[in-house]
């Protein structure tokens, strides 16, 4: 497995601490690291990283839990849990991943990628300075998108008993929601889901 890494942790640790000071990006581009400051060609590597652990969609656009790194209350869980997903096999070994020392890192980062000796030390102080925006002791916030695709809802079965002792009809139904913090999309999906499935009513017999 590829684990991307950054050149500068200066820079890396820089961007995170802008991101509550500044409004969500359209697009994570090479243009706007440059726009906040980040001429370096080599800061473009803050791209990757942050796509790595799925803050950002593989085009630069921000997630919605790239939002919710503005807000204090919530920025650390969110990337707690957006570490464990990413660093998984390295959490299912150490669950402190985040406290064990350079070499056990190093030690579990060299097999695990064909870079050298040199880019294993840069995947380890990324991970480290990732971790230290995130808060792993915090309640885990449920509406992050920490998975690798869209939402995943499951609606209790339903049950749809036919007259005059006919075949009865139980559906079992699940949903793919796309994360988003527009409450109202959800509604208008269990609002048709309601309309045109869970309120299904027998047919007569003909």
């Amino acid at each position: 497995m590829n684990y991307p890494y950054v050149y500068s942790l200066a820079a890396l640790k820089r961007f995170l601490n802008l991101i509550p000071e500044t409004g969500t990006p359209a697009k994570l581009t090479p243009e706007y690291l440059k726009t906040a400051g980040f001429r370096n060609t080599n800061d473009r590597a803050i791209i990757s990283v942050l796509k790595f652990v799925n803050l950002l969609a593989d085009d630069g656009t921000p997630t919605s839990d790239y939002s919710l790194l503005r807000d204090n209350s919530k920025a650390g869980a969110v990337m707690s849990s957006h570490l464990k997903t990413a660093y998984k096999e390295l959490f299912d070994l150490y669950p402190d991943a985040n406290n064990q020392p350079d070499e056990k890192l190093k030690n579990f980062f060299a097999p695990q990628t064909p870079a050298g000796g040199e880019s294993v030390n840069k995947i380890v102080g990324t991970f480290k300075t990732l971790c230290e925006s995130a808060d792993f002791g915090a309640a885990p916030i449920s509406s992050t998108t920490t998975g690798q695709g869209p939402s995943q809802v499951r609606v209790v079965s339903q049950t749809i008993p036919s007259s005059e002792g006919g075949v009865t009809i139980n559906l079992n139904i699940q949903l793919q929601l796309p994360p988003t913090e527009n409450a109202e999309i959800y509604d208008k999906i269990f609002e048709s889901l309601k309309k045109h499935l869970i309120d299904l009513k027998p047919a007569a017999n003909a």
